[in-house]
């Protein structure tokens, strides 16, 4: 197995705790956000504790994991379990071994009644942890924007899918 980086990023965000965390996990928002990782990215999940979670894209290629923390409004947690490669799951290869036990973590703390915090948390294999490092810093200006209404993505969004 190789080494892991932890991401710990967070920003302040103009918007209640209940519309950042819309804006996180709905559909319509979590598509608009996501492709900051890769065009067209979706989550296959209904977010629920105890929940099957897949993150992939057009191409079926992702990630899969279970949701273990789930406090809404506040942090919802997933620990990854393997790969996704054309739809089908593998937790066997060594890239899928990478990413097992791998923990992505999304917090929101209020500072006062118009703002919050949000604050992620991601491990990532070291090979890939350039690359998310700088996605999540466009992932979090699109949350930022969504949730304060100043942007919508929706052309990028609808090309991608």
């Amino acid at each position: 197995m190789q080494d892991r980086e932890k991401i710990n990023k967070s920003i302040e965000i103009n918007a209640s705790k209940e519309k950042l965390w819309e804006v996180l996990l709905s559909e319509h928002f979590y598509r608009q956000w996501s492709c900051a990782f890769a065009p067209g990215s979706y989550a296959d999940t209904d977010w629920s504790l105890g929940s099957t979670a897949e993150f992939k894209g057009p191409s079926e290629d992702g990630l899969y994991g279970k949701i273990i923390l789930n406090r809404p409004c506040e942090a919802i947690t997933i620990k990854y379990e393997g790969i996704i490669i054309n739809g089908d799951k593998d937790n066997q290869s060594e890239g899928a071994k990478n990413w097992i036990g791998c923990l992505e973590t999304y917090h929101i703390s209020e500072i006062n009644q118009q703002n919050c915090l949000l604050s992620i948390s991601q491990d990532t294999p070291k090979k890939y942890s350039h690359a998310f490092y700088s996605n999540w810093d466009e992932a979090l200006e699109r949350i930022k924007n969504l949730a304060e209404g100043t942007r919508e993505y929706i052309e990028e969004a609808s090309e991608s899918l």
